[in-house]
């Protein structure tokens, strides 16, 4: 066994340990894979298998922490023979993951928005045996496959926004995962099965249509480059949630912890930061203040333990290309606008 063999091995033992690694496909992606090949320009064969990013070109692109790109793989959930689009190529490394995953019964396109990175990922894929695998010079955000032809799409940088192309190019029942940033606190693993077409509705309709994604936070916060967006992505993505002064609405909300003795999780205070995010987003959304004179930290976080206290895994995301009526009453359900989506977040 060569030294390069030895530390991925090595890298698998240490994903699975940690229960990165949960399912016996990606582990034999991860154990036949080399990574080293993938980032050799870039590091050390042996740093090549630490579960640490690789930068290709500091804020544009890396190579993801190995950690959280099996999160992703095992969200994803790819079978044998399937279709699968990613967006960031990067290294080539994810795609080459996926290829193993699909097999070459399957087909795996990868789009990078940097030409010559997607022209080095190509050569790359070809010389490691994966000369199937599509590598597209493009726009993610565009779409590249015929609509309703994939069964997964993954993003590999962390988004604000999501165009309607990723869901139209899924196929009924079809898996998305991407790098979801919510405004003022961080970026979570977003997994949702699309659950109808959208039928005919528009930016301005109604209740036509209904969600077209269903989905959850899979797993822990993740922490990507954000999505670089080509000609077809100069629209704004996430509305705007006004002027949120987030240090100053958080030190209200932990104020009034402090006043009731109250020590919160890791966890539950991801789950009131988010819960403090989507309420101010939604009330932006309406056109009302959202600045810290009118923040209503109490009536967060009342609602919040109301609520059950929920975690980030216990918030209900579906995505709309039609936000119904307006409601008067205070969520949830909150409503924010993300891209060509609306989500509707809910417990």
């Amino acid at each position: 066994m060569s030294s390069e063999e030895l530390h991925r091995q090595r890298l698998v033992q240490y994903l699975k340990a940690v229960g990165y690694v949960r399912s016996r496909p990606v582990e034999e992606a991860f154990s036949r894979v080399p990574r080293h090949f993938f980032v050799q320009e870039y590091t050390s064969p042996a740093a090549a298998y630490l579960d640490e990013v690789v930068p290709l070109r500091p804020g544009i692109s890396t190579s993801s922490q190995p950690s959280v790109m099996a999160l992703m793989l095992e969200a994803l959930g790819v079978q044998p023979g399937e279709r699968v689009l990613e967006v960031g190529t990067a290294s080539g490394y994810g795609a080459a993951l996926l290829a193993e995953l699909v097999g070459k019964e399957g087909e795996v396109w990868t789009v990078e928005l940097e030409e010559d990175l997607a022209r080095r990922a190509e050569r790359k894929l070809a010389q490691a045996g994966y000369d199937w695998v599509r590598v597209i010079a493009g726009d993610g955000l565009r779409p590249h496959v015929p609509p309703g032809s994939l069964d997964r799409l993954v993003v590999t940088a962390a988004v604000e926004f999501c165009p309607r192309a990723w869901v139209d190019q899924l196929r009924p029942g079809g898996v998305l995962v991407l790098p979801l940033a919510v405004p003022g606190v961080t970026s979570f693993l977003y997994r949702a099965e699309k659950v109808s077409s959208g039928g005919g509705a528009t930016a301005s309709g109604g209740e036509a249509g209904g969600p077209v994604l269903e989905g959850r936070f899979y797993g822990v916060p993740v922490a990507f480059v954000s999505l670089r967006r080509g000609d077809a992505g100069g629209r704004k993505g996430a509305a705007e949630p006004g002027r949120l002064e987030w240090g100053e609405a958080w030190r209200r909300l932990e104020g009034l912890l402090a006043q009731e003795g109250q020590l919160l999780s890791w966890e539950e205070e991801l789950g009131l930061r988010l819960w403090t995010a989507w309420a101010a987003l939604d009330r932006a959304g309406r056109g009302e203040k959202v600045g810290p004179a009118d923040f209503l930290a109490s009536s967060f976080l009342s609602g919040w333990k109301r609520h059950g206290r929920p975690t980030p895994s216990g918030f209900r995301l579906q995505g709309w290309f039609a936000r119904p009526a307006e409601r008067a009453e205070e969520g949830p359900p909150w409503w924010w606008r993300c891209g060509d989506l609306w989500f509707r977040v809910d417990v």
